[in-house]
Protein backbone atom coordinates (compact mmCIF):
# COMPACT_ATOMS: atom_id res chain seq x y z
CA UNK A 1 0.00 0.00 0.00
CA UNK A 2 1.31 2.95 -0.77
CA UNK A 3 0.10 6.83 -1.69
CA UNK A 4 -1.56 8.96 1.00
CA UNK A 5 -1.57 7.43 3.88
CA UNK A 6 -1.76 7.90 7.41
CA UNK A 7 -0.44 6.19 10.87
CA UNK A 8 -3.35 4.81 12.93
CA UNK A 9 -4.96 7.23 15.05
CA UNK A 10 -5.74 6.31 19.10
CA UNK A 11 -8.73 4.87 17.98
CA UNK A 12 -6.94 2.08 15.67
CA UNK A 13 -8.70 3.60 12.27
CA UNK A 14 -6.84 3.04 9.39
CA UNK A 15 -6.81 4.92 6.19
CA UNK A 16 -4.96 4.24 3.06
CA UNK A 17 -4.29 4.33 -0.38
CA UNK A 18 -3.54 1.47 -2.85
CA UNK A 19 -0.90 1.30 -4.99
CA UNK A 20 -2.40 1.12 -8.81
CA UNK A 21 -0.27 -1.97 -8.85
CA UNK A 22 -1.38 -4.14 -6.19
CA UNK A 23 -3.00 -7.00 -5.63
CA UNK A 24 -5.25 -5.42 -3.37
CA UNK A 25 -6.03 -2.23 -6.13
CA UNK A 26 -6.90 -5.18 -8.88
CA UNK A 27 -9.45 -7.16 -6.24
CA UNK A 28 -10.85 -3.82 -4.72
CA UNK A 29 -11.54 -2.86 -8.45
CA UNK A 30 -13.44 -6.03 -9.76
CA UNK A 31 -15.40 -5.82 -6.26
CA UNK A 32 -16.20 -2.39 -7.97
CA UNK A 33 -17.02 -3.99 -11.38
CA UNK A 34 -19.91 -5.71 -9.51
CA UNK A 35 -21.36 -2.40 -9.21
CA UNK A 36 -21.75 -1.79 -12.69
CA UNK A 37 -23.53 -5.45 -13.89
CA UNK A 38 -26.20 -3.22 -15.45
CA UNK A 39 -23.77 -2.60 -18.65
CA UNK A 40 -20.27 -4.19 -18.10
CA UNK A 41 -18.96 -2.85 -21.33
CA UNK A 42 -19.14 0.82 -20.36
CA UNK A 43 -16.93 2.46 -17.66
CA UNK A 44 -19.41 5.24 -16.65
CA UNK A 45 -16.79 6.66 -13.66
CA UNK A 46 -12.92 6.51 -14.17
CA UNK A 47 -11.18 5.21 -10.47
CA UNK A 48 -8.94 7.65 -9.78
CA UNK A 49 -8.00 6.01 -6.51
CA UNK A 50 -9.00 3.34 -4.09
CA UNK A 51 -8.82 3.85 -0.47
CA UNK A 52 -8.81 0.68 1.81
CA UNK A 53 -10.34 1.88 5.41
CA UNK A 54 -10.01 -0.06 8.82
CA UNK A 55 -12.19 1.41 11.67
CA UNK A 56 -11.59 -1.58 14.34
CA UNK A 57 -14.97 -0.04 16.34
CA UNK A 58 -17.02 -0.28 13.44
CA UNK A 59 -15.62 -3.81 12.68
CA UNK A 60 -16.25 -5.27 15.98
CA UNK A 61 -19.87 -4.08 16.41
CA UNK A 62 -20.60 -5.10 13.03
CA UNK A 63 -18.97 -8.80 13.98
CA UNK A 64 -21.08 -8.30 16.94
CA UNK A 65 -24.33 -7.56 14.74
CA UNK A 66 -23.82 -10.44 12.62
CA UNK A 67 -22.97 -13.27 15.40
CA UNK A 68 -26.34 -11.74 17.04
CA UNK A 69 -28.56 -12.25 14.19
CA UNK A 70 -27.27 -15.27 13.55
CA UNK A 71 -27.87 -16.86 16.94
CA UNK A 72 -31.21 -15.21 17.29
CA UNK A 73 -32.28 -16.62 13.67
CA UNK A 74 -31.39 -19.84 14.74
CA UNK A 75 -33.37 -19.75 18.04
CA UNK A 76 -36.51 -17.69 17.32
CA UNK A 77 -36.38 -17.81 13.83
CA UNK A 78 -40.51 -16.90 14.02
CA UNK A 79 -39.26 -13.53 15.34
CA UNK A 80 -36.38 -13.00 13.90
CA UNK A 81 -37.02 -14.30 10.41
CA UNK A 82 -40.41 -13.88 10.22
CA UNK A 83 -41.63 -13.93 6.40
CA UNK A 84 -44.83 -12.44 7.32
CA UNK A 85 -44.98 -10.24 3.85
CA UNK A 86 -45.80 -13.53 2.35
CA UNK A 87 -49.22 -13.44 4.24
CA UNK A 88 -50.79 -11.18 1.71
CA UNK A 89 -54.62 -10.71 0.91
CA UNK A 90 -54.00 -10.00 -2.62
CA UNK A 91 -52.14 -12.46 -4.66
CA UNK A 92 -51.26 -9.95 -7.11
CA UNK A 93 -49.19 -7.97 -4.26
CA UNK A 94 -47.68 -11.27 -2.92
CA UNK A 95 -46.49 -12.13 -6.11
CA UNK A 96 -44.90 -8.70 -6.15
CA UNK A 97 -42.94 -9.15 -3.20
CA UNK A 98 -41.82 -12.48 -4.41
CA UNK A 99 -40.37 -10.97 -7.26
CA UNK A 100 -38.73 -8.38 -5.26
CA UNK A 101 -37.36 -10.86 -2.61
CA UNK A 102 -35.86 -12.98 -6.17
CA UNK A 103 -34.11 -9.91 -7.21
CA UNK A 104 -32.61 -9.30 -4.02
CA UNK A 105 -31.75 -13.22 -3.24
CA UNK A 106 -29.71 -13.38 -6.83
CA UNK A 107 -27.36 -10.68 -5.83
CA UNK A 108 -27.06 -12.22 -2.77
CA UNK A 109 -25.95 -15.38 -4.66
CA UNK A 110 -23.53 -13.81 -6.55
CA UNK A 111 -20.93 -13.94 -3.75
CA UNK A 112 -19.78 -17.52 -2.95
CA UNK A 113 -19.49 -17.34 0.93
CA UNK A 114 -23.17 -16.76 1.33
CA UNK A 115 -23.86 -20.33 0.92
CA UNK A 116 -22.65 -21.24 4.41
CA UNK A 117 -23.91 -18.08 6.04
CA UNK A 118 -26.90 -18.02 7.91
CA UNK A 119 -27.08 -14.15 7.71
CA UNK A 120 -25.74 -12.98 3.83
CA UNK A 121 -23.22 -10.32 4.16
CA UNK A 122 -23.29 -8.42 0.80
CA UNK A 123 -21.09 -5.52 -0.69
CA UNK A 124 -22.87 -1.73 -1.39
CA UNK A 125 -22.09 1.28 -2.29
CA UNK A 126 -22.88 4.86 -1.09
CA UNK A 127 -22.10 8.23 -3.12
CA UNK A 128 -20.97 11.16 -1.46
CA UNK A 129 -18.69 14.36 -1.82
CA UNK A 130 -14.51 12.63 -1.02
CA UNK A 131 -14.17 14.80 2.59
CA UNK A 132 -17.68 13.01 3.92
CA UNK A 133 -16.62 9.68 2.84
CA UNK A 134 -13.66 10.13 5.08
CA UNK A 135 -15.53 11.25 7.82
CA UNK A 136 -17.73 8.33 7.92
CA UNK A 137 -15.94 5.68 7.47
CA UNK A 138 -13.65 7.07 10.84
CA UNK A 139 -17.13 8.12 12.72
CA UNK A 140 -19.60 6.06 11.21
CA UNK A 141 -22.92 5.84 9.04
CA UNK A 142 -25.04 7.00 12.21
CA UNK A 143 -26.08 10.51 11.65
CA UNK A 144 -26.78 9.96 8.00
CA UNK A 145 -29.91 8.03 8.67
CA UNK A 146 -31.33 11.73 9.40
CA UNK A 147 -30.28 13.19 6.36
CA UNK A 148 -33.45 12.84 4.58
CA UNK A 149 -36.95 11.64 5.27
CA UNK A 150 -36.26 8.26 2.89
CA UNK A 151 -38.79 7.14 0.35
CA UNK A 152 -38.77 3.66 1.32
CA UNK A 153 -38.46 4.13 4.74
CA UNK A 154 -36.41 6.03 7.47
CA UNK A 155 -32.49 4.43 7.64
CA UNK A 156 -29.17 4.36 5.54
CA UNK A 157 -29.45 4.34 2.30
CA UNK A 158 -27.38 2.14 -0.22
CA UNK A 159 -27.48 0.72 -3.68
CA UNK A 160 -25.48 -2.37 -5.04
CA UNK A 161 -25.22 -0.33 -8.59
CA UNK A 162 -23.09 2.27 -8.80
CA UNK A 163 -24.50 4.10 -11.51
CA UNK A 164 -27.75 4.63 -9.80
CA UNK A 165 -25.70 6.99 -7.26
CA UNK A 166 -25.08 9.38 -10.35
CA UNK A 167 -27.67 12.04 -9.03
CA UNK A 168 -26.11 12.12 -5.47
CA UNK A 169 -22.32 12.46 -6.77
CA UNK A 170 -21.98 14.39 -10.16
CA UNK A 171 -22.43 18.12 -8.15
CA UNK A 172 -19.87 16.82 -5.62
CA UNK A 173 -16.24 18.76 -5.95
CA UNK A 174 -14.52 15.30 -5.18
CA UNK A 175 -17.31 12.39 -5.90
CA UNK A 176 -16.40 9.29 -4.00
CA UNK A 177 -18.36 5.95 -3.23
CA UNK A 178 -17.65 4.35 -0.38
CA UNK A 179 -18.12 0.78 -0.72
CA UNK A 180 -18.99 -1.23 2.70
CA UNK A 181 -20.07 -4.57 3.80
CA UNK A 182 -23.36 -4.86 5.31
CA UNK A 183 -25.62 -7.28 6.96
CA UNK A 184 -29.14 -7.13 5.53
CA UNK A 185 -30.36 -9.59 7.91
CA UNK A 186 -34.35 -10.02 7.54
CA UNK A 187 -35.34 -8.21 4.65
CA UNK A 188 -38.77 -6.77 3.79
CA UNK A 189 -39.19 -6.94 0.10
CA UNK A 190 -41.02 -2.97 -0.82
CA UNK A 191 -43.90 -2.86 -3.50
CA UNK A 192 -45.29 0.21 -2.02
CA UNK A 193 -45.57 3.41 -4.46
CA UNK A 194 -43.95 6.31 -2.60
CA UNK A 195 -46.46 8.22 -3.68
CA UNK A 196 -49.21 6.19 -2.52
CA UNK A 197 -51.43 6.02 0.56
CA UNK A 198 -49.53 3.00 1.89
CA UNK A 199 -46.12 5.01 1.33
CA UNK A 200 -43.21 4.49 3.33
CA UNK A 201 -41.71 8.17 2.92
CA UNK A 202 -40.03 9.22 6.58
CA UNK A 203 -41.56 5.37 8.32
CA UNK A 204 -39.77 3.66 10.55
CA UNK A 205 -38.61 0.27 9.14
CA UNK A 206 -41.05 -2.15 8.78
CA UNK A 207 -41.14 -3.90 12.36
CA UNK A 208 -39.55 -7.34 12.33
CA UNK A 209 -37.12 -6.66 9.47
CA UNK A 210 -33.53 -5.29 9.98
CA UNK A 211 -33.84 -3.71 6.40
CA UNK A 212 -35.93 -2.43 3.44
CA UNK A 213 -35.19 -3.85 -0.51
CA UNK A 214 -36.79 -2.23 -3.16
CA UNK A 215 -36.21 -2.73 -7.07
CA UNK A 216 -36.33 0.65 -8.80
CA UNK A 217 -36.36 2.23 -12.40
CA UNK A 218 -34.25 5.51 -13.06
CA UNK A 219 -36.77 7.77 -11.58
CA UNK A 220 -36.42 5.64 -8.21
CA UNK A 221 -39.62 4.56 -8.32
CA UNK A 222 -40.47 0.96 -7.31
CA UNK A 223 -40.65 -1.49 -9.70
CA UNK A 224 -42.51 -5.15 -9.23
CA UNK A 225 -42.57 -6.59 -12.34
CA UNK A 226 -40.93 -6.87 -15.70
CA UNK A 227 -37.44 -7.82 -17.09
CA UNK A 228 -36.23 -3.94 -18.15
CA UNK A 229 -33.18 -2.79 -17.08
CA UNK A 230 -33.98 -2.47 -13.10
CA UNK A 231 -31.76 -0.52 -9.95
CA UNK A 232 -32.08 -1.00 -6.33
CA UNK A 233 -31.65 0.80 -2.93
CA UNK A 234 -31.17 -1.07 0.47
CA UNK A 235 -32.29 0.76 3.21
CA UNK A 236 -30.04 -0.46 6.87
CA UNK A 237 -31.47 0.66 10.08
CA UNK A 238 -28.46 0.23 12.80
CA UNK A 239 -25.44 1.18 12.44
CA UNK A 240 -23.54 -2.09 13.01
CA UNK A 241 -25.01 -3.70 10.19
CA UNK A 242 -22.31 -1.64 8.08
CA UNK A 243 -18.44 -1.88 8.13
CA UNK A 244 -17.10 0.61 5.40
CA UNK A 245 -14.56 -1.15 3.44
CA UNK A 246 -12.95 1.42 0.26
CA UNK A 247 -13.49 4.74 -0.74
CA UNK A 248 -13.22 5.16 -4.46
CA UNK A 249 -12.16 8.63 -5.66
CA UNK A 250 -13.66 8.61 -8.96
CA UNK A 251 -13.95 10.98 -12.03
CA UNK A 252 -16.67 11.24 -14.43
CA UNK A 253 -15.32 12.66 -18.21
CA UNK A 254 -17.13 14.76 -20.19
CA UNK A 255 -19.23 12.97 -22.51
CA UNK A 256 -20.32 10.26 -19.80
CA UNK A 257 -21.50 13.03 -17.88
CA UNK A 258 -23.82 14.53 -20.99
CA UNK A 259 -25.42 11.14 -21.31
CA UNK A 260 -26.31 10.15 -17.45
CA UNK A 261 -27.01 13.74 -17.09
CA UNK A 262 -29.88 13.06 -19.88
CA UNK A 263 -30.75 9.48 -18.25
CA UNK A 264 -30.86 10.22 -14.41
CA UNK A 265 -33.30 12.86 -13.92
CA UNK A 266 -35.09 11.82 -11.35
CA UNK A 267 -36.49 14.07 -8.26
CA UNK A 268 -34.56 13.57 -4.94
CA UNK A 269 -35.76 13.23 -1.07
CA UNK A 270 -36.20 16.21 0.78
CA UNK A 271 -33.03 17.51 2.95
CA UNK A 272 -32.93 18.32 6.76
CA UNK A 273 -30.06 19.91 8.93
CA UNK A 274 -28.01 17.56 11.04
CA UNK A 275 -24.74 18.29 12.49
CA UNK A 276 -21.90 15.46 11.53
CA UNK A 277 -19.02 15.33 14.01
CA UNK A 278 -16.52 18.00 12.79
CA UNK A 279 -19.41 19.60 10.03
CA UNK A 280 -22.39 21.87 10.42
CA UNK A 281 -24.39 20.63 7.75
CA UNK A 282 -27.57 23.19 7.23
CA UNK A 283 -30.05 23.41 4.65
CA UNK A 284 -30.09 26.52 2.43
CA UNK A 285 -30.20 26.47 -1.21
CA UNK A 286 -29.71 22.86 -0.98
CA UNK A 287 -26.03 23.61 0.29
CA UNK A 288 -24.27 22.52 2.80
CA UNK A 289 -21.90 24.87 5.01
CA UNK A 290 -18.32 23.36 5.11
CA UNK A 291 -17.44 25.56 8.39
CA UNK A 292 -16.04 28.73 6.59
CA UNK A 293 -14.62 26.32 3.74
CA UNK A 294 -16.63 25.30 0.78
CA UNK A 295 -19.96 24.52 -0.51
CA UNK A 296 -21.20 21.03 -1.06
CA UNK A 297 -24.54 19.90 -2.04
CA UNK A 298 -26.56 17.99 0.28
CA UNK A 299 -28.19 15.76 -2.00
CA UNK A 300 -26.47 12.68 0.07
CA UNK A 301 -29.40 10.16 0.47
CA UNK A 302 -26.76 7.87 -0.78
Amino acid sequence: MVGNTEEPKKTGYHFKELSKTSTEFRRAKDLFSVFGRENPEKQWFQLQKIFVVYNPLLVNNFVGSFLIQTQRKKSSPQLFATSAWTVCKETQTLTQREWVMHKYQTFVDRFSWNSILDCPIIPVCHGTEFAIAERICETGFASLSSLDAGYYGKGIYFSSYSVYLFPYIAPKRSPAIIVSWVIPGNVYPVTEDRRSGHSLLGAALKSGYNSHFVVTNRMGEAVTSGNDSVWDEIVISQESQIAPAFIFEVGIDAASLDALSQLWKRELPAQTPIRHSNYMLSKSDSFISLEGDSLLSTDDHF
